[in-house]
């Protein structure tokens, strides 16, 4: 893929640079162990076709909507903790998406200026990233409570007027924000959650690839 047409990129985390999907989707599970097993599959279903949004949306819809309870907000809490004491082990361990490093290496090598804007936890992402050492290569790493449109946004900004940038990412909600933002987008399928994500993309002209193994 040719890139010098562009002046910075901006990755997904999940799915695009870790191969952490389905970690995260183990982890909605257990943090929700002790709730009725029809209620966490709803959610599950929700997290699948929503990938790329927030853990405190999905916390809050799950305790306000798919199992209202009067202390919703303490167990939204109590329910946030569990999955990040379970994702932040699994981040700092899991393995790379096919290619992404090397990819992101050539790129910050050819001078482009790298953005991450994810659905998982600012702080924690930031942590996970430096931990594993590729924090450096990053201009910025945006994630929430922030939401995906509003980081992609934000990136836009920092990248200055007339900046070309592009979004490599696996859900609905990046494909969303690159075209919100202006920013091309490329759908990276091989560890995407988003069933119908290829037929979305091919049909809004949007490149897709199976990985960073161009």
């Amino acid at each position: 893929m040719d890139l010098s047409r562009y002046d910075y990129i901006v990755f997904d985390c999940d799915g695009v640079i870790l191969d952490s999907n389905r970690l995260k989707t183990e982890a909605f599970a257990v943090a929700l162990k002790d709730e009725p097993e029809d209620a966490v599959q709803r959610l599950l279903d929700y997290h699948v076709e929503n990938a790329g949004i927030s853990r405190y949306r999905k916390f809050a819809l799950f305790y306000e909507q798919i199992l209202p309870a009067a202390d919703a907000d303490a167990k939204v809490a109590s329910a946030l903790r569990r999955f990040g004491d379970i994702v932040r082990r699994g981040m700092a361990e899991c393995g790379y998406v096919p290619g992404a490093l090397a990819f992101i290496e050539a790129a910050h090598r050819q001078g482009l200026k790298l953005f991450v804007a994810s659905g998982s936890d600012e702080k924690e992402l930031n942590e996970v990233f430096q931990e594993r050492g590729i924090s450096r290569f990053f201009e910025k790493i945006l994630g929430s409570p922030s939401d995906k449109l509003e980081n992609t946004r934000r990136i836009a900004e920092l990248a200055g007027p007339g900046s070309k940038g592009v979004f490599f990412g696996d859900a609905r909600s990046d494909a969303e924000a690159a075209e919100d933002s202006g920013l091309d987008f490329v759908f990276v399928k091989g560890a995407s959650l988003w069933e119908s994500g290829a037929a979305v993309a091919a049909q809004r002209g949007h490149l897709i690839i199976n990985d960073f193994i161009l």
